[in-house]
């Protein structure tokens, strides 16, 4: 006979985190405090300071090459904003027009 007590139960289920996946996540926080605490007492300065330097090309090529990309998407697909400004504009535009021929009649009256 068996008790609801029993694990060896086929119907028996896994839920949440596994055993690993707790410590492995509990030692990554407690190694981000460590580093937080450290770089606040100016102690990583010098090992920072290198890797910012030997992380700087990389970061510079990453970030181009997502503006390119960016770029690249937005003159397939044009953006809504723009689209938008650009009627907008051009209304603008066409109010100018109309005012400046309105006041080109006004000077030609008063002249």
């Amino acid at each position: 006979m068996r008790t609801t007590f029993d694990s060896s139960s086929p119907r028996t289920r896994h839920s949440g985190l596994s055993r690993t996946t707790f410590w492995l996540a509990l030692l990554l926080i407690l190694g981000s405090l460590v580093l937080i605490g450290l770089d606040n007492t100016g102690l990583l300065r010098p090992v920072k300071g290198q890797a910012q330097a030997l992380l700087q090309p990389v970061e510079r090529t990453l970030t181009r090459t997502r503006f390119a990309i960016r770029d690249r998407v937005d003159a397939i697909l044009g953006t809504p904003a723009l689209g938008k400004r650009v009627a907008e504009l051009e209304h603008e535009v066409s109010d100018l027009r109309q005012a400046n021929i309105r006041l080109q009649g006004l000077q030609a009256e008063n002249d």
